[in-house]
């Protein structure tokens, strides 16, 4: 929860990315999944890293098994595989765009700063 304790700080994976340009922001969002990953397992309990483990098994699983079946097309299955196909790419996609996503945040927090205060005031009734 250090993301929301100091948003876009120095210590924030996902406000590093704001402050960057668009297509830097969205290559390192390529990663950004993984960075989270790293900090959540060196953070964590012991519990939480067997459960986050067991995630990783999962979705190492279920990209194995859209490849296979994308591979051998086998008739009744060929629409499963289309779905989970559509689904890993659709995740791999929203993954790349955190970075954009935080810097339009990081562009709102940054008018807002500098807006007077009864102006903020305005802007929230």
């Amino acid at each position: 929860m250090a993301h929301h304790r100091d948003p876009l700080g120095d210590s924030d994976i996902e406000g590093s990315l704001a402050k960057d340009s668009w297509w830097q922001a969205l290559l390192g969002g390529i990663t950004y999944r993984l960075d989270i990953y790293r900090q959540g397992l060196r953070l964590s309990s012991r519990r939480n890293k067997s459960l986050a483990w067991l995630e990783f098994g999962l979705i190492a699983l279920v990209v194995l098994v859209t490849f296979v079946l994308t591979v051998f097309t086998i008739p009744t299955l060929t629409i499963l595989a289309q779905v989970l196909m559509y689904h890993i790419l659709t995740m791999m996609l929203a993954n790349a765009s955190v970075g954009i996503i935080a810097g339009g945040a990081y562009t709102m927090i940054v008018m807002r700063q500098s807006l007077a205060p009864s102006a903020i005031l305005w802007s929230t009734c």
